[in-house]
């Protein structure tokens, strides 16, 4: 255990964990098909977390962001598509509310009545610009998560607007990890109602600012889908053994434990928007995938079966860091913190 938890904190990992066994844990397979629906949402935000980081004056509560962390890796151990959904109201939560945008729907995503997203193409500054004609917003996002929200946040031309009608499905995406909460190409033709100038990058500066709740979700999957190998190791037998009494699949559990264990503890110990807050997050997204793949692999092929709850990690963690990171920008960008120099070639 972490040394530097305070009470409320580790009373909120304990209330998250309860809830996770209680709730996701028999609804982990229906959440990756049809998603995160109303009943779900509703004890989700009964226990908070749908407004955990959001101001208590839209009904928010307001938590701290380790204590928010810990809520989301203990989710993420069950269910990454909750938690990833959790981390999403959140963050555009926290987005309205910092563009004084919050009051005609922050308390309604709080409640799970709205169901909110953000355009991460557009936080990634990916595709082309929304295009501002006139009192009308129109263009095209390549994937949007969620794209069945009520209220989508794009970002124009140093706008932030939040559309809640016009936006038309035009390809629904199969893909590779989230599943429940569906990736779409959309078009939008939407009347220009609610917005507000912010800089040029808002959407891209917060994303950075949760690098520590996304490096926390996959700290819960890597934990998740550990457990799960040592689990499988414990009670499958082969050659008149059980697995976990060969050496070569007891050490390299032992090694995957203790990188957890460590790259907890860094992420844990950053301050969250440091330029080690962007190196956690890539560190817990490697080891995220590392984790999976060698979870995989000591399930042999009974790993790939749905039931078995252990290839969605290997999906999942594949897609959160395509979902929230810019590969070779985020690298540069801190190697360039690190040198003094860009890297250019």
């Amino acid at each position: 255990m972490i040394e530097t938890f305070t009470e409320d904190q580790l009373l909120l990992r304990s209330t998250a964990k309860e809830f996770a066994e209680r709730e996701l844990s028999h609804r982990a397979e229906r959440v990756e098909a049809e998603g995160v629906d109303a009943e779900l949402r509703e004890k989700l935000a009964s226990a908070g977390f749908l407004g955990a980081t959001v101001p208590s004056k839209y009904g928010g509560a307001e938590l701290d962001s380790v204590g928010f962390m810990l809520a989301l890796q203990e989710m993420a151990k069950v269910s990454p598509t909750t938690a990833l959904f959790v981390l999403i109201q959140n963050f555009a939560g926290r987005a309205l509310a910092t563009a004084k945008l919050g009051d005609s729907f922050l308390p309604d995503v709080v409640s799970g009545k709205l169901v909110a997203t953000v355009s991460l193409e557009d936080a990634l500054g990916q595709g082309e610009p929304l295009r501002v004609e006139g009192d009308r917003v129109r263009g095209e996002r390549n994937y949007l998560l969620l794209p069945k929200a009520d209220v989508v946040l794009v970002q124009g031309p140093k706008l932030l607007i939040a559309l809640t009608e016009g936006i038309r499905e035009v390809k629904r995406e199969v893909s590779l990890g989230f599943r429940g909460l569906g990736l779409s190409k959309v078009v939008v033709d939407s009347p220009l109602r609610t917005f507000t100038e912010v800089d040029g990058d808002f959407l891209g500066n917060l994303l950075y600012g949760a690098s520590l709740e996304v490096a926390a979700i996959a700290l819960g999957m890597a934990q998740g889908a550990l457990q799960r190998a040592i689990d499988y190791a414990r009670s499958r037998r082969a050659f008149n053994a059980l697995l976990a009494e060969f050496q070569p699949l007891a050490f390299e559990l032992l090694q995957y434990d203790s990188e957890v264990r460590a790259i907890e503890r860094f992420v844990y110990s950053v301050e969250k928007d440091s330029i080690e807050a962007g190196e956690a997050k890539l560190m817990a997204l490697d080891l995220a995938r590392r984790t999976a793949r060698m979870s995989l692999q000591v399930h042999g092929g009974y790993g790939y079966f749905e039931y078995t709850g252990v290839e969605k990690f290997y999906r999942d963690s594949a897609a959160l860091e395509s979902l929230t990171t810019h590969y070779l920008g985020e690298r540069a960008r801190l190697a360039n913190s690190l040198l003094g120099v860009e890297p250019k070639y």
